[in-house]
């Protein structure tokens, strides 16, 4: 078998509807492969499972196919992957192993598929997360401990067109967080003061974004999120009543010892 040095493959929109990967079996210096655009509609359980099949392979783009399902192992030999973009498919369900052997992965993008639901068990398997993206799913909320038990710097739940509340600890554990981003979602009416659950974690908890909800009222994330630098609330329906006072006093606090520490 001859060793190809490809480095990178862009094979998207090319109307691929079946994926064998005996296809990728000598570019083992392979580093980015695009399938983006294709007409794929699963990933089979073990389908990449061999550990010498795309050793080097750190960037997978399956964007934008017909994917319903992503197999039980089906990406477990990929042990160097970094980026995985499974946005605008058709993912409904994913079960537990989904992502197995995948547990250095940095950046899962979900985005745009039918995700009634957290995958909840499906996420336990990460370990080193920067950023995971849920936007543009049928989510109709994040109950209390939905999102838990895995690592991640940054959670995305944005531009939910069904998301109303977001619950006491619906993001209970997740280790090193310190971006909660859940903007534009156009029904979102309630997100609960105490959204990360213990202490130990909230206090990494440095930027909120609540931009162009529908929020009429939010409890004082101050208080609960000692570490909070960043919070944007505009585009909402804020009323000014009691419940908001704590912003004001936020900002008049942090402002006063801002000019003190000069």
């Amino acid at each position: 078998m001859q060793v190809i040095l490809l480095q990178v493959l862009l094979l998207g929109y090319n109307r691929i509807a079946r994926l064998e990967t005996d296809w990728f079996r000598p570019l083992v210096d392979l580093k980015w492969l695009s399938l983006a655009g294709n007409r794929l509609s699963a990933l089979k359980p073990g389908q990449f499972r061999r550990d010498d099949l795309l050793p080097q392979l750190g960037h997978f783009d399956l964007s934008r196919n017909r994917i319903e399902k992503v197999g039980d192992d089906a990406l477990s030999g990929l042990g160097r992957l970094r980026d995985l973009d499974l946005s605008r498919n058709l993912v409904g369900r994913l079960s537990p192993r989904s992502f197995a052997g995948l547990a250095d992965l940095r950046h899962l993008d979900l985005s745009a598929n039918r995700l009634d639901d957290v995958p909840t068990e499906a996420l336990k398997v990460f370990e080193n997360l920067d950023s995971l993206t849920l936007d543009a799913n049928p989510l109709p909320s994040l109950p209390s401990r939905r999102l838990t038990g895995f690592a991640a710097r940054r959670v995305s739940v944005s531009r939910a067109a069904r998301l109303r509340f977001v619950d006491a600890e619906a993001f209970f554990d997740v280790a090193r967080l310190t971006t909660l981003a859940l903007h534009d979602n156009p029904t979102l009416e309630y997100v609960s003061e105490c959204p990360v659950g213990p202490r130990t974690r909230a206090a990494g908890v440095v930027d909120v974004l609540l931009h162009g909800n529908r929020l009429t009222a939010i409890g004082n994330l101050s208080g609960t999120l000692t570490a909070l630098q960043q919070l944007t609330l505009y585009g909402n329906p804020l009323r000014c009543d009691c419940h908001s006072d704590w912003i004001q006093q936020t900002v008049i606090r942090r402002s006063t010892i801002s000019r003190n520490s000069l």
